[in-house]
């Protein structure tokens, strides 16, 4: 009975025994491995899924500040294409215009003719009504505008005369020279719109490059685009921060706890010290009051238990032995 239960004090680890405590050690030890483990694992995907959200933030703010370029620039290319377009116009209008002072000349250059062949002369009667009635045309044409210019303004009694000539019949000469000025006034009309749709289209082009100096909309852009890329920069650095914070708190949380559960192993250590010292002192006080025949039969016993697990122990290694010496011969 003595010997079973040294044999299984041998064995197996009991309960507050040096065993027992390594035993328990190992055990913690594998856990708290397999819980760092499981904590790195768990971290590298954070940190992966962070490195991730901020790949995402930079390409966005990139893609936001490509479109603010990309937008501007499309801007500024309808902006330069109306430019170009009104370019053209005024090219073309320009070109409308030398074409029709080439027929207004030739219309002058006939009425010259006319005057000569007719013999009329600058100071003549003829000629000087024929003037006359020119003004008194142009009146009226500034009158269907709504407004008459002063070198236009006739008299009442210059109107009075010019509208009596005309129910008298004009000379021939008159009513020739007449019908040149109307087909020359076709082209003076034109050449005269010709001249301010230019006018206008060169302040438009004019204003919008004045514009374009004050308020470049491609350096306005790429400054958006830069404030998009400091916002992000920004709200990034943010995100480091912030991470950085929980993962500090989250280390200061482990070594609290760490240090909670060294201060309960400490406690338990100091108490199994004081349970191992209190139950030496009984052991001592025992050994004090027990007889020296009592103490020698102690030994006696202690030393048999010894002997006959030594005995037990040999006996196994010659089983063993045997086991494997049969397990030969049966091989061969």
């Amino acid at each position: 009975m003595n010997v079973s239960k040294n044999t299984t004090i041998f064995a197996g680890a009991q309960p507050g025994t040096i065993a027992a405590r390594e035993a328990a050690a190992t055990e913690e030890a594998a856990k708290r491995g397999k819980v760092e483990k499981g904590s790195v694992f768990a971290g590298s995907l954070n940190e992966d899924l962070f490195a991730n959200s901020i790949l995402e933030k930079k390409k966005e703010a990139q893609r936001k500040a490509m479109q603010v370029v990309g937008d501007a620039w499309e801007s500024d290319q309808k902006i330069e294409k109306d430019l170009d377009e009104r370019r053209e116009l005024i090219n073309k209008l320009e070109k409308e215009n030398q074409a029709a002072l080439k027929e207004i000349d030739e219309y002058t250059r006939m009425q010259e003719e006319m005057k000569e062949e007719y013999g009329i002369t600058d100071d003549s009667k003829e000629q000087q009504d024929l003037e006359l009635i020119r003004k008194y045309n142009r009146m009226l044409k500034d009158e269907m505008n709504g407004k008459i210019s002063s070198e236009n303004r006739l008299t009442r009694e210059e109107i009075e005369y010019v509208q009596r000539l005309k129910a008298e019949g004009l000379t021939d000469y008159q009513q020739k020279q007449l019908d040149l000025d109307s087909a020359k006034s076709v082209y003076q009309q034109t050449v005269s719109e010709n001249k301010k749709t230019i006018v206008e289209e060169n302040a438009i082009i004019r204003g919008v490059r004045l514009e374009k100096l004050k308020s470049d909309p491609m350096l306005k852009a790429q400054d958006e685009a830069q404030a998009i890329r400091e916002a992000a920069s920004k709200e990034i650095t943010g995100m480091v921060v912030e991470q950085a914070k929980e993962h500090i708190d989250q280390l200061q949380e482990e070594a609290e706890e760490k240090a909670e559960k060294l201060e309960e192993k400490q406690e338990k250590l100091e108490e199994f010290i004081e349970s191992q010292k209190e139950k030496r002192e009984e052991s001592e006080e025992i050994m004090e009051d027990m007889p020296v025949r009592e103490m020698a039969e102690l030994e006696q016993i202690k030393s048999d238990v010894k002997q006959e697990v030594e005995n037990i122990v040999n006996k196994m290694a010659l089983v063993v032995e045997d086991i494997k010496g049969a397990m030969v011969d049966e091989k061969l």
